[in-house]
């Protein structure tokens, strides 16, 4: 069963704020101005529960000629499902050619210095957005309760035996992307443990019929 609540947030960043550092596992929030002026709150992972360091991509010059429905939207969350009619926006990182997933690197939450953390990273990007008041785009899953979003990551590839099992789902994938007045930028997140040989379900298949590229789990 996929991840529910799956969905698109537009809207605007308001706002950036760090996890306690003694969480267990870490988010960015980032708040975001939608509709009708909902502060939604956007828990961005940068640490795995298993401790591990989360994999991370940005494009700051993503390719955006086939962005056309995006734009044209109202601020807010937007489902999107098999039977909606936007079903043709969502993400899916082993499908849609969105990136070279070999160009994904694994970061620390949190590291000594400056530009070497996946907190950095995310910060550098989200809080650009909010003093170029540029329209940001999170996709996830809905919170339950209250205004929010979750799930800001790759949502399949998860062992059968694993808790994450029930998330997997092809097209259901979350990420970031955030349209500037000249360019638009994408953050893409994943977690070491997911596998990128996904089946129709979004289950991991064995690696003999694997077509797709690995990320880089190695640091450069």
């Amino acid at each position: 069963m996929p991840v529910d609540n799956y969905g698109v947030l537009k809207g605007t960043v308001i706002r950036t704020e760090r996890d306690p550092e003694n969480e267990r596992t870490p988010h960015l929030e980032v708040y975001v101005l939608g509709d009708n002026n909902k502060k939604y709150k956007c828990a961005v992972n940068v640490r795995s529960s298993d401790q591990s360091e989360v994999l991370y991509y940005a494009d700051n010059e993503f390719d955006a000629s086939q962005i056309t429905i995006l734009p044209t939207m109202p601020n807010g969350f937007k489902a999107i499902n098999e039977n909606s009619s936007n079903h043709e926006i969502a993400l899916d990182y082993v499908r849609g050619n969105l990136f070279d997933a070999t160009k994904m690197v694994p970061l620390p939450n949190i590291a000594a210095g400056e530009r070497n953390d996946l907190y950095e990273f995310l910060e550098e990007q989200t809080n650009k957005a909010m003093e170029d008041n540029a329209t940001i785009y999170i996709y996830g899953s809905k919170f339950s309760r209250g205004l929010g979003m979750h799930n800001v990551h790759m949502n399949q590839g998860n062992a059968q035996d694993s808790q994450w099992a029930e998330d997997n789902g092809t097209w259901h994938d979350g990420g970031i992307l955030i349209q500037f007045s000249d360019h638009w930028a994408a953050l893409f997140l994943a977690f070491q443990t997911q596998s990128w040989c996904t089946d129709r379900r979004g289950f991991p298949m064995t690696h003999n019929f694997c077509a797709h590229s690995e990320p880089n789990k190695e640091h450069e």
